[in-house]
């Protein structure tokens, strides 16, 4: 069953919503341990930024302040992922096991 189309989003009309660009990674590019964390985080009312797939993760950034984005738990990697991604502006990281690697991250095969 398909819906039809009334228009009432269109390029004119949405300028006023929140869009953003996402970048997906593959989830090897974190520790387990950072997987781990993003689970818990994910179901924490502390951290609602983050949300957890079954196959990943989507963290919202804050673009006011990297420093909010950035947690003392989080591995070197995934704090360096979470620079990039701000620095490149990028408001939103994918993670999923089967989005592509990035030459230039590192890998972890757990």
């Amino acid at each position: 069953m398909s819906a039809k189309s009334t228009n009432l989003l269109t390029q004119e009309n949405a300028s006023a919503a929140e869009i953003y660009q996402v970048i997906a990674l593959s989830t090897g590019h974190i520790t387990e341990a950072d997987s781990k964390l993003l689970e818990e985080l994910a179901t924490s009312t502390d951290a609602t930024m983050i949300m957890g797939r079954e196959y990943g993760f989507f963290i919202k950034l804050f673009m006011d302040d990297l420093d909010s984005n950035l947690r003392d738990r989080y591995s070197e990697e995934l704090k360096t992922i979470i620079t990039e991604a701000y620095n490149a502006g990028f408001q939103m990281i994918e993670l999923d096991r089967d989005a592509p690697f990035i030459s230039t991250l590192p890998t972890f095969n757990w």
